[in-house]
């Protein structure tokens, strides 16, 4: 059964999304609260590492691309991660962290009485990044399957 479902692009490039937004997640969070650096540019290191890391895995594992041309694909996978990754990403970001405040403010009054210490600057720019990786994941399948690798192909046996 898992390897059913495995054989689906969409649970590969789910399962190597989680990864990838792991990655982001830590570098952002060591940048903005190890090394205080600001948020937006923090954002742009994080998900520019996570691409990287991206690439090489949607290329091989997700859809299972065997084609020696990297050039043109690369290109089309850097725009489409791009628009998505700095322009839609760090809109609403943006956007929870000037003007959305009130859940993560809510969140983090809730967690604190409960004795979770956690700040709600914290709560809020994790809770913007978390809506902006959904709203970045359903741009990127859709685009990376249409005009960068195509339907994913079948598993060699």
């Amino acid at each position: 059964m898992f390897q059913k479902a495995w054989n689906r692009s969409f649970v590969r490039f789910a399962t190597v999304g989680v990864f990838n937004t792991a990655v982001d997640f830590i570098v952002l969070n060591i940048l903005v609260f190890g090394f205080s650096l600001d948020k937006l540019p923090a954002n742009i290191i994080s998900v520019s590492i996570a691409m990287i890391v991206s690439y090489a895995l949607n290329y091989r594992i997700v859809f299972r691309n065997t084609d020696a041309g990297h050039g043109k694909k690369l290109v089309l996978f850097v725009a489409i991660t791009v628009f998505g990754l700095f322009i839609l990403q760090n809109l609403i970001i943006y956007l929870f962290v000037h003007t959305l405040t009130g859940p993560a403010n809510l969140v983090s009054d809730i967690l604190n009485t409960v004795g979770i210490n956690v700040s709600k600057d914290f709560i809020l720019l994790n809770t913007a990044k978390v809506f902006a990786t959904i709203a970045t994941m359903i741009w990127n399948f859709t685009m990376y399957r249409k005009f960068v690798f195509g339907p994913a192909k079948a598993a060699s046996r």
